[in-house]
């Protein structure tokens, strides 16, 4: 990929993850990382990222990595489907082989649990 590629994507990304990201979050960008767009305001702060390809007949996906100051949440994964779940089917994230099941319905998914979030954010950062 030429420099004025990864210029494009890195602009499209900035203007996705702008537009994903509730009025209320956008009260301060605080940049790009890598793939990642981070966002504080209202005691939150949230990384977003979003596929360049996919995401669904009903819109893009996104993941979201929440972490809420003074409420004891560290970091919390959300994925934004690009479109609804189909009743008992299940939503797995992929992470270098790993795969983790999330739970949700419509069009949102979460880790199971405290601890999956741990072990997908870990497996995240390995990918930095």
């Amino acid at each position: 990929m030429d420099s004025g590629q990864a210029m494009r994507r890195r602009n499209f990304l900035f203007v996705s993850l702008a537009l994903a990201v509730p009025a209320a979050a956008q009260q301060q960008s605080l940049g790009i990382f890598g793939m990642w767009g981070a966002f504080a305001g209202d005691g939150r702060c949230h990384a977003i990222a979003v596929p360049f390809q996919g995401g669904g007949a009903g819109g893009r996906s996104r993941v979201v990595v929440g972490h809420w100051a003074g409420g004891g949440i560290p970091g919390r994964v959300h994925v934004r489907l690009g479109r609804d779940k189909r009743a008992g089917s299940a939503v797995l994230l992929r992470i270098d082989g790993r795969s983790f099941q999330l739970r949700g319905g419509g069009r949102d998914a979460w880790a199971a649990d405290w601890r999956a979030d741990r072990e997908i954010l870990a497996a995240m950062r390995t990918r930095l």
